[in-house]
């Protein structure tokens, strides 16, 4: 279909240009694009409030920021690592932006990001976790979920593995190059990459089939070196 200047095709309900044909999925994607800077906004705003700050005109500011980043050439560079979570990553980005900018340090901004904005997506994988932990092969089943994760991500090269070992005992590996890292790095926003490093450690919630331990992480170290261990 070829329509006339100025008029309103859906999903977007943008205006087109004279003969134009609409690429639906350019439309379709400005419509959740839209939708997911509202939905974090909101989640933004609601984490300040638990954590004691009063701030609701902060809401047009991360949706405006958060889709501007959209716009940018990093948020185009990153999109291409599906495993990522790109909207995940400027959703925190955004986060530390707009706190640092209302006076809200890096370490607070972080707590806040940890404590309400990620809670309850943790809390629910360590409940996950303490479940696997209840079943007789729960290593072998957690440690092959991670396996299978990392070969992916080593395959679209979204982390770099020098190290990755699995056995009926214990896996091991180390991350020397990560696009977490130099997404956060792109906007002076290194250390605040343990907002997505640091779920990771919801696998300490097991006890009793295996132990996981993190010796380094790429946002404060040279490489990030994680075992999960066989009880």
């Amino acid at each position: 279909m070829i329509i006339s200047a100025g008029q309103v095709c859906n999903p977007c309900a943008a205006p087109c240009a004279a003969g134009q044909i609409p690429r639906w999925k350019d439309c379709y994607t400005m419509k959740t694009t839209e939708q997911t800077a509202q939905k974090y906004a909101k989640m933004f705003v609601r984490s300040l409030r638990k954590a004691g700050y009063q701030q609701p005109e902060l809401f047009a500011a991360y949706k405006a920021r958060f889709l501007q980043y959209a716009e940018s050439p990093e948020y185009r560079r990153f999109s291409q690592f599906q495993t990522m979570g790109v909207d995940k990553v400027f959703a925190a980005i955004t986060h530390a932006k707009i706190c640092m900018e209302a006076g809200i340090p890096m370490e607070e901004a972080l707590r806040i990001w940890e404590t309400y904005t990620a809670g309850t997506i943790r809390r629910i994988f360590r409940g996950a976790c303490r479940a696997i932990d209840l079943l007789p092969n729960g290593y072998r089943i957690l440690a092959g979920l991670l396996y299978k994760d990392a070969q992916q991500r080593a395959k679209e090269k979204c982390l770099t593995y020098e190290m990755l070992s699995f056995t009926e005992q214990k896996l091991e590996y180390k991350i020397t190059h990560c696009m977490y890292i130099e997404a956060f790095e792109a906007f002076g926003l290194r250390p605040f990459c343990k907002a997505v490093c640091n779920s990771d450690l919801c696998m300490q919630a097991m006890q009793k089939k295996a132990r996981f331990i993190r010796y380094s992480d790429l946002a404060d170290g040279d490489c990030c070196h994680d075992e999960l261990v066989k009880q």
